[in-house]
């Protein structure tokens, strides 16, 4: 799971962690991680990037309510 910010890159260009780390700071985007998929990989709350949350389905549907654009990352 690409939000796990203890994931090392073997190449610098697919630093995903890092450059959503970067929309966090500089652009005020918002991560959603979905709880069970945090669960099931072992990915808990002390190793996901500063910025991102775990959520639900509530939040979820809320966000792809509310948003303008929703972006889905699947593992």
């Amino acid at each position: 799971m690409s939000i796990n910010s203890y994931v090392k890159p073997i190449r610098i260009d697919r630093d995903i962690p890092r450059k959503l780390e970067s929309l966090v700071k500089e652009k005020a985007f918002k991560f959603e991680i979905c709880g069970i998929c945090m669960d099931y990989s072992g990915i808990t709350k002390d190793t996901i990037i500063p910025g991102s949350s775990p959520s639900a389905l509530p939040e979820l549907a809320s966000l792809i309510f509310n948003s303008y654009r929703f972006v889905n990352l699947m593992a």
